[in-house]
């Protein structure tokens, strides 16, 4: 795999989940040199948004860690019906 690298960040970490992916970068030259995004890819292009950075890199992991519980959670809630309501 080639080495992905996003606005000075090399991504060291990516989960892919449908068609998002959740990745972590590092860039030592920036004051926050720890950064979580998330990513579409549609053909050549990728969009990264909703970038948390951090100082801290357990803080970051962390972060990783949370956002791909957080989109696993959002797409199972799309998946499933809602039942109980309005009974």
């Amino acid at each position: 795999m080639t080495e992905r690298i996003h606005r000075g960040y090399v991504i060291k970490k990516a989960t892919r989940i449908g068609r998002t992916e959740v990745v972590f970068g590092v860039n030592p030259a920036e004051v926050q040199p720890f950064v979580t995004w998330r990513t579409n890819e549609w053909g050549n292009f990728r969009d990264y948004y909703w970038g948390h950075y951090f100082r801290d890199e357990k803080k970051a992991l962390k972060d990783y860690e949370d956002r791909i519980r957080g989109l696993r959670h959002d797409l199972k809630q799309e998946k499933e019906p809602d039942r109980g309501r309005g009974r």
